[in-house]
């Protein structure tokens, strides 16, 4: 597999803008050693932790779009992080990946970094393997803004937050008072400790990059249980590597 190897400012090629500048202080302060690699089917980016005194080592598709390359870094950063507390101790996309993640990625969100268009958020999501839960707070806090009916779905926009929580497996809140801001955020933390990992072998075991669709059925007497899972998967090998 070639690998591209050059100086730091040229990474800038690779990065949406306004984003450098936090990539690089990232792997000056975690030590990283990047490589950006040709297209890979089977992964996007990988990580292996660093081992007799060398640099962590990260390599990502040098082929993404800018937002899926920047995504995917961070995506490999979480586990660099993860790896550094717990070692091999936890789930490589278990709770603590995912809070990590989330932590890293609150920059650029604030500073809407990522793209609007749903389709190209969803694809980035499902690619990383990241469940979204989201809360709109646009009826205000005391349900007074004009036209806007608190917890109702009513335009474009609502559908389309929705349409990004559901496809990842996550939930979307519509908000319009205090209580119910609380109440939303209680639900997500309820979630999250009550999550379970279900894994299977594939028919096809090919990593082809292709997206595979999953339909997890509770049995029919547990009426009072409801499944919330992602709609399906890229068929991308695990990018942890020791």
């Amino acid at each position: 597999m070639a690998k591209s190897q050059a100086p730091l400012d040229a990474l800038k090629d690779y990065l949406p803008e306004g984003t450098f500048e936090k990539v690089s202080e990232w792997l000056y302060q975690y030590h990283i050693h990047l490589t950006i690699t040709r297209e890979r089917t089977s992964v996007l980016g990988d990580y292996r932790n660093a081992v007799d005194g060398k640099n962590h080592r990260i390599s990502v598709n040098g082929n993404l779009n800018k937002f899926a390359f920047l995504y995917t870094l961070i995506h490999e950063i979480a586990h660099l992080l993860v790896y550094d507390q717990y070692g091999h101790r936890v789930a490589s996309h278990g709770r603590e990946w995912k809070m990590q993640f989330s932590i890293l990625l609150r920059d650029f969100l604030e500073h809407h970094i990522f793209p609007a268009d749903i389709r190209d958020a969803i694809d980035i999501a499902q690619r990383t393997e990241t469940t979204i839960y989201a809360i709109s707070t646009k009826a205000g806090f005391i349900s007074t803004v004009p036209g806007v009916e608190a917890g109702s779905i009513k335009d474009k926009k609502d559908r389309a937050l929705q349409t990004l929580a559901e496809e990842t497996g996550g939930m979307a809140f519509f908000t319009g008072d205090m209580l119910s801001l609380e109440r939303s955020f209680n639900k997500i933390s309820k979630e999250l400790r009550a999550q379970y990992l279900v894994t299977y072998k594939p028919i096809n075991d090919r990593y082809d990059g292709s997206f595979r669709k999953i339909d997890v059925r509770l049995d029919e007497s547990r009426k009072d249980l409801k499944v919330r899972t992602k709609h399906g998967y890229k068929a991308i090998a695990d990018s942890v590597r020791p």
